[in-house]
């Protein structure tokens, strides 16, 4: 299984859009490892998180990948992931910090 870890800003995607990328890194963790995905969401209160002086409307996607995943495939990996964050959530693309960190040995 591939852990991936969503922070959010509290109120900004709804729990029907939550489950959309849940499905869509479901798909993304099946295509590229063969594995299904458990997500845990954590909401950052709002006002608590702040981007450029501003309240942040960013989210954070970390996923835990098996050691050993080339810079390539990794750089694929972390395209699918902006790209079905801004396909679903309609964010731009300086919404989304994706981060693909190796799994504990």
């Amino acid at each position: 299984m591939i852990l991936c870890g969503c922070m959010i800003q509290e109120g900004q995607i709804s729990e029907a859009v939550q489950q959309q990328l849940e499905q869509g890194l479901g798909e993304i963790t099946e295509r590229f490892f063969a594995m299904p995905v458990a997500v845990v969401w954590t909401p950052v209160a709002a006002g608590d998180g702040w981007t450029a002086g501003e309240p942040s409307s960013s989210s954070l996607a970390v996923m835990y990948v098996p050691q050993g995943l080339d810079q390539a495939r990794r750089t694929e990996l972390l395209a699918a992931i902006c790209d079905l964050w801004v396909g679903t959530t309609g964010c731009s693309l300086n919404e989304i910090v994706a981060t693909a960190m190796d799994q504990a040995a």
